[in-house]
């Protein structure tokens, strides 16, 4: 009898996505105290190793991408921009990762 296939996990993937460094003149988003009004399902997030993570997600048919704040006393502090189109949030998304956003 042989042993199931070992998996290789996208290490990448398992704990995050990670950004890349912001850029001169990047895109400035505007940030707001907002939140979910539906059920709120995170698409992709960045990863947890550093203080400040963000999240794509939707909720009611929109997407948005939140910006949370880690506290050392556990009080995060978390702005959302959207709600906003799919195709726009992705292309947020994309920005924010590439450095090209914050």
């Amino acid at each position: 009898m042989t042993s199931p296939p070992i998996v290789n996990l996208d290490t990448e993937r398992a704990h995050g996505l990670h950004l890349g460094t912001a850029q001169a003149g990047s895109e400035k988003i505007k940030w707001r105290k907002w939140g979910p009004t539906a059920k709120a399902t995170v698409v992709e997030t960045t990863c947890t190793c550093k203080a400040r993570v963000y999240e794509l997600g939707h909720a009611g048919g929109e997407r948005y991408i939140a910006r949370i704040d880690r506290a050392p006393d556990q009080r995060d502090v978390i702005l959302y921009a959207g709600p906003m189109l799919a195709g726009k949030a992705d292309r947020l998304w994309q920005k924010i990762l590439t450095g090209e956003a914050r």
